[in-house]
């Protein structure tokens, strides 16, 4: 691009005009080397310097004030640009230009304002410039080296100035100027001032964000004795947090508890490296906590009554992280004494988790929404806490939940809040509770017999997501099902608690499938009774239909066939009702694909033959039938039976993408599930394949035709027919891309290139039919890399390289490389050229490195012939650029970072970006 002031400016004009076409150019204008290497002498430069200065000051006491903010922009970009090599003194200057005594005319107070704009601006411009990081160091060592200034102004203004907004100017820029990097004793006396005024309402939010960006800092932890000292000032401000809590001042209080956790969270390790040496260093850390306990536990109810409680929590998982990291005795010892907190930590979440009674109307979506996520949190809290409290935890939430449960009569509403927390604490650690705890989960899978479940839904629901959780431990506890089992199954008959049911049953029946054999008939009797009754909404009943599978794959076929007959007849009926009608309305085809995924999970889960492992890991087949006894899987006449009416679905909508994607999702399912077992219905899908590609491509299809082909290519009795389907898809798909563009249909181009990538390199002689072309299907990998869809061209690319690896064995394809290999070596220097997206240049470079390892002699002689061409593949590069590239690759061919960084740096040179500020930021990294 063309950067000039002339075309700047005329830019700017058409700006207000046009705006959203012209920022762009603006903004690379503005980051372009010819913006700051302009036509400007270092005398017109000084004049610059002091004209932006008059205008500064000429519109400090009059004129708009985004003029000024805009002018002290402007003049910090050039300081910025200026400070390595012609105005090295920029910031002593500009803070000597702007005393007050050296502009009378202006008001004291906004001639410091304006200065403190200026020094404020210069950090951030610094840190969203882009700069060439040598540069960016020159910079920063200039900045670094009048820090004693700036901190020398920003102390007297705190000291002198009267004015509130003038004191807050001076603490946020100093706070700009600690986050650019002042290490903290280089500001001792100005942290001092800031903890004395930080008592006062007005700057308490100013002073403590400094404070936080001080323990914040990257580089903080090199001042150990600085961060001690400031734990000690920052324990001073507890009275200041008691006060605010009393009065009720939900800022001050938010804005403490920031900063007490804050220091806490951020150096922990530390506190507890001195725990052991120094005593007062040992109090002082005790107290932080107790008082970030009682921020956690803030009295009132979070989002309403209080905002702040939640910024305490990653305290508490840096403190058990430390603690159990620690070397053992070392640990030992802060077990003794943090083990008490974090059981009043158990305590106070409890009572902060618990779910008010929110009436209608009284809570926005918004608070609703932040009380769930807090309770997310909290969850996430309470597996923190059970790192450190192991079994101690469970005890304590047992007792809490049996103290709840003598409470029960008293008042239901408490009773429900309260024990629903506990369940849902118990929820919380299941992940974390070793498998082979035997004293207090079993105890708690008790308990929930003595919970009156009548007429608390809630609560139901509650209990049941706890035992979904603990689907691992039960599996290695099987006698515990007895208890679970019945809690479910009662949970699907109750509308408040189905949800919960569906999901919990199908965790359980995935992790304890063997060990439900005594239950799977009771289970199957309550599913099929759910379904008659409705009960369900759409996404359970799917749900449901796992655990189905799973409890049926443990009965003897003939059992199984009885009940999912009655299960599975209504389902029919309904899909062929539907399948009959000219046209659905969106309910009765999210209806249609409802029952499309029961089919799907039903597929997925129902297997007689189960897979068992022994002691040792041997994986062995466990069926209900005698060894000798042929085996028939259920899903194969059951598939047969559906068939038919999935055949009318696709036929009667084939334009339908969710209907046919659901279809294809059904057969995948099906097949994966049968493996060998699905040979005899394997033509009929095939057949069915083909009706549904030839009406409406699909990647769904081309996904369920790829599984099949690399499972049942070498039968030799299926070979043919999983053959002829073949031909069809490329047929069909190299026409459907003469006719509706690449581009329109990307995700065909790429499914159906991971196709052709995954069958090549696997099985090569398919595509060696004699009805499929292979030039034709090279020219296609060929056409999709230059489209602009990265997954696509990522896609081609792989084709391309296994199609490359593959030739030199196949006589038909060493004829398309040796007689059209230039026309892919054109391709891909025209996408490294500037045709293809940036981030596909590996992919691109892959096939050439293939290319050059296969053919290398052809592909040099080629390379040099293309790149004879004018203008080729970029107008931005001239002969001997190409041929320095073309040198460099085929010396590091061999060496893939090398060529890839080669390439890039080609493509980053033919897009006109060497040079660049861009350019410069990635270079290094290439």
């Amino acid at each position: 691009m063309n950067f000039t002031a002339e075309s700047v400016e005329k830019a700017v004009y058409q700006f207000y005009l046009e705006p959203a076409q012209v920022h762009q150019w603006l903004t690379l204008a503005q980051e372009s080397p010819e913006a700051w290497k302009s036509e400007l002498t270092e005398e017109q430069c000084a004049e610059l310097k002091i004209k932006l200065i008059r205008h500064i000051v000429a519109y400090i006491s009059q004129g708009p004030r985004i003029i000024l903010t805009r002018l002290c922009i402007a003049l910090s970009s050039f300081i910025i640009r200026t400070i390595p090599t012609l105005w090295n003194t920029a910031i002593i200057d500009v803070i000597s230009v702007f005393q007050v005594e050296n502009l009378p005319e202006v008001p004291p107070e906004k001639s410091i304002s304006a200065l403190l704009q200026i020094l404020t601006v210069l950090t951030e411009e610094f840190q969203t410039m882009i700069l060439a990081q040598s540069f960016r160091v020159h910079v920063r060592r200039q900045f670094n080296s009048n820090t004693d200034q700036v901190l020398s102004l920003i102390q007297q203004t705190l000291l002198k100035s009267n004015d509130v907004s003038l004191s807050l100017h001076a603490l946020n820029c100093f706070q700009k100027w600690i986050q650019f990097g002042i290490s903290i004793p280089d500001c001792t006396k100005l942290i001092d001032l800031v903890f004395n005024i930080i008592s006062i309402k007005e700057f308490c939010e100013a002073g403590s964000d400094i404070i936080q960006s001080i323990v914040y800092h990257p580089e903080s932890h090199k001042y150990p004795d600085s961060i001690l000292e400031l734990l000690k000032k920052v324990l001073q401000l507890e009275n200041l947090l008691l006060i605010a809590v009393q009065q009720k001042d939900l800022d001050i209080c938010s804005t403490l508890c920031g900063l007490f956790t804050a220091i806490g969270e951020t150096h922990t390790r530390l506190f507890l490296e001195v725990f052991l040496k120094d005593d007062s260093a040992k109090e002082n850390f005790l107290k932080l906590v107790k008082i970030i306990l009682a921020c956690t536990g803030a009295p009132g109810q979070y989002p309403i009554d209080e905002t702040f409680s939640y910024v305490t929590f990653a305290f508490w998982y840096n403190l058990q992280d430390e603690i159990i990291s620690a070397d053992k005795k070392n640990s030992v010892i802060f077990r003794s004494y943090f083990t008490s907190i974090f059981e009043s930590l158990v305590d106070t979440l409890l009572q902060k988790r618990m779910s008010p009674r929110i009436k209608s109307g009284t809570w926005s979506a918004d608070e609703i929404e932040q009380f769930r996520c807090y309770r997310e949190d909290i969850g996430d809290t309470f597996m923190y806490c059970y790192n450190l409290l192991r079994t101690k935890m469970l005890e304590r939430l047992l007792n809490h939940i049996n103290n709840v449960l003598i409470r029960a009569k008293s008042n239901k509403d408490e009773f429900e809040q309260a024990l629903e927390v506990c369940l849902s604490a118990f929820q919380s650690v299941a992940d974390s509770v070793d498998t082979d705890e035997n004293i207090y989960v079993p105890q708690f899978l008790s308990q929930l017999l003595n919970i009156p479940f009548q007429d608390n839904p809630y609560i139901l629901a509650s209990a049941i997501d706890a035992v979904g959780a603990y689907a691992e431990w039960i599996n290695c506890n099987p006698n515990a099902l007895s208890q679970i089992i019945p809690l479910i199954l009662m949970g699907l008959n109750e509308p408040g608690a189905a949800s919960s049911a569906t999901l919990a049953l199908s965790d359980i029946s995935r992790d304890c499938q063997l060990n439900m054999r005594p239950f799977a008939e009771s289970i199957l009797t309550v599913c099929e009774e759910v379904f008659v009754k409705h009960l369900l909404k759409q996404h359970e009943e799917v749900r449901l239909m796992y655990s189905v599978g799973y409890a049926g794959s443990l009965l003897s076929p003939e059992v199984l066939l009885n009940y999912l007959k009655k299960l599975l007849t209504p389902v029919f009926v309904e899909m062929q009702n539907l399948s009959q009608k000219q046209e659905l309305t969106a309910v009765e085809q999210s209806t249609l694909i409802s029952r499309l995924k029961l089919l799907s999970t039903l597929f997925h889960t129902l297997n007689i033959k189960l897979k068992e492992e022994d002691p040792d890991g041997n994986v062995k087949i466990v069926t209900q039938q005698e060894e000798n006894v042929s085996i028939i899987q259920p899903v194969l006449p059951i598939l047969e039976e559906f068939l038919p009416v999935l055949k009318q679905i696709v036929t009667r909508w084939p334009l339908c993408a969710p209907l046919t994607d659901a279809v294809c999702e059904v057969l995948k399912r099906a097949v994966t599930n049968l493996l060998d077992d699905v040979l005899p219905a394997l033509r009929s899908i095939l057949q069915f394949l083909n009706v549904i590609y030839t009406s409406f491509p699909s990647v769904a299809a081309l996904n369920l035709y790829k599984m099949i082909a690399l499972i049942f290519f070498d039968n030799e009795d299926q070979k043919m027919v999983v053959q002829n389907t073949l031909v069809l898809i490329v047929n069909k798909t190299l026409a459907i891309s003469q006719t509706g563009g690449l581009s329109n249909n990307s995700d065909i181009c790429e499914t159906f290139c991971q196709l052709l990538g995954n069958l090549i390199k696997k099985l090569p002689t398919c595509l060696l039919h004699n009805e499929i072309n292979l030039l034709l299907l090279f020219q296609y990998g060929v056409a999709v890399i230059a489209i602009p869809e990265a997954p696509a061209v990522k896609s081609a690319s792989i084709f391309m390289v296994n199609f490359i690896n593959q030739s030199r064995d196949y006589p038909s394809m060493l004829h398309v490389i040796n007689n059209y290999g230039h026309v892919l070596l054109t391709q891909i220097l025209t996408s490294i050229g500037g045709l293809s997206p940036r981030g596909v240049m590996d992919s691109v470079t892959d096939v050439l490195t293939a290319m050059l390892k296969k053919y290398f002699d052809n592909t040099t002689r080629w390379l040099h012939s293309i790149t004879t061409k004018e203008n080729f593949p970029a107008v931005h590069i001239n002969k001997m650029q190409k041929e320095e590239f073309v040198n460099k690759i085929l010396k590091d061919y061999s060496n893939k970072r090398k060529l890839q960084e080669h390439v890039k740096t080609f493509s980053l040179l033919c897009r006109g970006l060497i040079g660049t500020e861009y350019a410069n930021q990635i270079l290094p990294s290439l």
